[in-house]
């Protein structure tokens, strides 16, 4: 199976089962938070990717939400009463034992794409928006495309560098210091650390003291490459290697609202997709989408097992 969170995208790709029935899920959830209300009260995490508009004759970026969209659910989230908190004041309620306010939500970015700095960062400055980047070290500054960023390796001819090219270590300094944005882990290389709790120990160890050197970052916080337990991107080995880092938390991208009374170190988070809308954000905050991902795994699960 292949490690690449992008899949390849050169000739074109047709819109998946998973993609339509998360879509679905999304309006479903909308639907019965319109009509129900929330059924929780608990914080939510999201986690974008790539912020970038769509290039006429090119395949449609992956792991990406357009600029306008992404400011629209924001801005719409904000609009219908929800407060965006950091990463860092998450922690802080965890560690005192103290709820949350109602109706939080934090927002993070993995990889960490040029395009958070060209797209996302006036959008999170505009609104006043905290948000964390989780950083792969090893290529940030390099001019070429992420190398498990298969899109950005077929069509970096045919785009602006922004669209793959990783932020540079300035720009990170500078998003830093505006007090909105904290650098954090994701590993230095972004490798498949399945069943290699030792790798894993020692490359994000490169990471941490990565980020501490450059940023001046002392708690760093964490988000696993990938981040799927079904998939054995998660288990508790590999947690444990992520604490003898010393990182504050590690998190995932299981679909699910955070207690933050609970071990940060496992921490979900929902991805915010180009079709979702700050009515579909605002229906996984209220309790309405987490099970139609562990559904769909059962289902996947289930279809595999079948199989000769």
């Amino acid at each position: 199976m292949s490690a690449s969170l992008f899949p390849s995208r050169r000739s074109g790709r047709v819109p998946s089962v998973s993609d339509a029935g998360k879509r679905a899920a999304g309006i479903l959830a909308t639907g019965l938070h319109r009509v129900l209300g929330s059924r929780a009260n608990q914080p939510g995490i999201f986690v974008y990717h790539r912020i970038i508009d769509a290039v006429r004759g090119v395949p449609t970026p992956t792991m990406n939400v357009p600029p306008a969209r992404f400011r629209a659910q924001l801005s719409g989230l904000l609009a219908k009463g929800f407060r965006a908190v950091s990463l860092t004041e998450l922690l802080a309620h965890h560690e005192a034992g103290t709820s949350v306010e109602p109706r939080s939500f934090a927002v993070t970015f993995d990889d960490c794409f040029e395009n958070v700095y060209t797209q996302a960062w006036p959008v999170l400055r505009d609104l006043k928006v905290p948000a964390t980047l989780f950083a792969n070290t090893a290529f940030l500054g390099q001019d070429r495309p992420f190398p498990f960023d298969s899109w950005g390796i077929a069509n970096a001819d045919e785009v602006s560098a922004d669209a793959y090219r990783p932020l540079a270590v300035a720009q990170c300094r500078e998003m830093s210091r505006s007090g909105l944005v904290e650098i954090a882990a994701h590993t230095h290389t972004h490798a498949d650390f399945r069943g290699r709790p030792d790798a894993l120990r020692d490359d994000l160890q490169t990471c941490v003291e990565a980020i501490r050197s450059q940023f001046g970052i002392e708690r760093v916080t964490f988000a696993f490459p990938f981040g799927r337990k079904a998939l054995g991107y998660v288990d508790e080995e590999l947690m444990q290697a992520a604490r003898d880092t010393g990182v504050v938390c590690a998190l995932t991208t299981e679909a699910e609202l955070v207690d933050v009374k609970s071990d940060p170190f496992g921490w979900g988070r929902f991805n915010a997709y180009s079709w979702d809308t700050a009515s579909t954000l605002a229906a996984k905050l209220g309790g309405w989408y987490g099970w139609a991902p562990r559904l769909q795994e059962r289902l996947a699960g289930a279809i595999r097992g079948r199989r000769p």
